[in-house]
């Protein structure tokens, strides 16, 4: 059995095989413009130097993010005390640009500020992981952070310890911060551990819950 076409089918056949060469070009613009659109979003680092181990650590809230830098040494030649750089995107190109960098207020070499990194809104919590404790090495450390509703700067506003630190505790090598709580790993505790921290509504501190 065979078919043929008819003249109205034949019309709608050529005009069909016109419009292939514009929809090609449509979908190869689209395709062109999306490209774009994650090129625009992409980020690149602030430093000049890859032993900084920029981007070892990231976490993201709507249009901010904060990127960890553990190895960074911008005050210690001796060894990397760590980072963090905060950035945030611009609601008319998507870009995302530099906004501040980060670092522990007391600082020391090795300790790894910025080598696990969590946001929500408008606090940041960030860990140096191998933080000497009461003289315990890599007992870690985690800093909590927010923003001044005056600067737009993220300021230091305090610090944690795990509840009982051990040397090798790792404490902040997991974080995770949302609304009120904060959940801190630390795999060198025995079998591992995570503690649980719950943001005090009066003085506006984490204290330990769990």
């Amino acid at each position: 059995m065979s078919t043929r076409a008819h003249g109205s089918d034949r019309s709608f056949l050529r005009a069909f095989h016109r419009a292939l060469p514009t929809a090609f070009l449509a979908l190869a613009a689209a395709g062109e413009l999306q490209a774009q659109a994650i090129e625009q979003s992409s980020l690149i680092s602030p430093y000049v130097s890859d032993s900084n181990y920029w981007s070892s650590a990231f976490a993201i809230d709507g249009d901010l993010m904060v990127v960890g830098a553990p190895n960074d040494s911008s005050y210690s030649p001796i060894g990397g005390h760590g980072a963090a750089t905060v950035h945030e995107r611009d609601p008319l190109t998507g870009g995302w640009t530099y906004h501040q960098k980060l670092f522990a207020s007391d600082y020391a070499s090795f300790e790894a500020f910025g080598g696990s990194v969590a946001v929500d809104g408008d606090r940041l919590a960030v860990a140096a992981p191998r933080n000497a404790v009461n003289s315990l090495g890599d007992a870690g450390s985690v800093y909590l952070l927010e923003r001044d509703a005056i600067t737009g700067l993220f300021v230091e506003v305090q610090k944690l310890d795990s509840i009982a630190p051990l040397t090798g505790e790792g404490f902040g090598y997991g974080l995770a911060l949302k609304g009120d709580l904060l959940l801190v790993g630390a795999p060198g505790a025995g079998l591992g551990s995570v503690q649980v921290f719950r943001r005090d509504a009066v003085t506006g501190l984490f204290n330990f819950e769990a």
